[in-house]
């Protein structure tokens, strides 16, 4: 999921003439959009530009670290995770993306330091503690998810991520009577999640439930191939 800030534009705090601020107002519309590349070649002719003002600056660093992140170039988004973090020091959506980026880059002891330091600017930050359980379950470190997924979900009992995390946390720790009301509850707050119908199919096949299992997983792979012809 993106996570783009908005840039906001002080009235007068730039003195620019009329074409320039047409340019400029371009330029931030493109390096909030979808588009990774219009928007790291837009947040970078902000950046160069020296107009952008020191409210704007951490946001359009951010932006330009979402798009590197969405572009798999991992160094190049930490980088400017890094810079956001610098220049606004309780940026915590930067800490959150930056650790994102350290755990894709597979440095998962980064990662989790940059997911503490969001818990402790916004402790009661549900997303954080998902995606620090996320960075635990990639460094195998499966009770530890489990604790954080358990905390995400106190947290916001609406988050079928949280439930299908911990569900497969525990399908990894062979616990199948714990993973599969998890994954039960992924799929009632979110029935498209062919991830949590696949691993609940397994979970019941390892119990014993051979044609529910195989239901699930047939499921899975109907919805897997829906959702690449939307």
């Amino acid at each position: 999921m993106r996570r783009l800030g908005i840039i906001v534009l002080l009235a007068g705090a730039v003195g620019a003439g009329p074409v320039m601020a047409q340019s400029g107002d371009a330029n931030r519309a493109r390096c909030e959009g979808s588009d990774p590349d219009a928007a790291i070649a837009s947040c970078t002719a902000l950046i160069q530009s020296g107009q952008a003002t020191a409210k704007e600056l951490p946001t359009i660093y951010f932006n330009r670290g979402v798009a590197h992140l969405d572009n798999e170039e991992y160094s190049k988004a930490i980088e400017d995770y890094s810079e956001a973090i610098r220049l606004n020091p309780s940026y915590g959506d930067a800490f959150l993306d930056r650790g994102l980026a350290h755990k894709d880059n597979n440095e998962y002891d980064l990662a989790i330091q940059d997911y503490d330091q969001a818990i402790k600017l916004n402790p009661k930050d549900a997303v954080a503690f998902n995606d620090r359980g996320g960075a635990y379950a990639s460094d195998g470190k499966f009770d530890r998810a489990a604790q954080d997924f358990t905390q995400a979900i106190v947290l916001d009992p609406t988050d079928s991520r949280a439930y299908s995390n911990r569900g497969a946390v525990y399908y990894t720790k062979q616990e199948y009577d714990l993973a599969i009301p998890d994954l039960d509850q992924a799929i009632k707050l979110s029935p498209h999640d062919s991830d949590s119908m696949r691993y609940r199919g397994w979970a019941k096949q390892k119990s014993g439930d051979k044609a529910g299992g195989d239901a699930d997983v047939a499921a899975s792979a109907r919805e897997e191939a829906r959702q690449k012809n939307v």
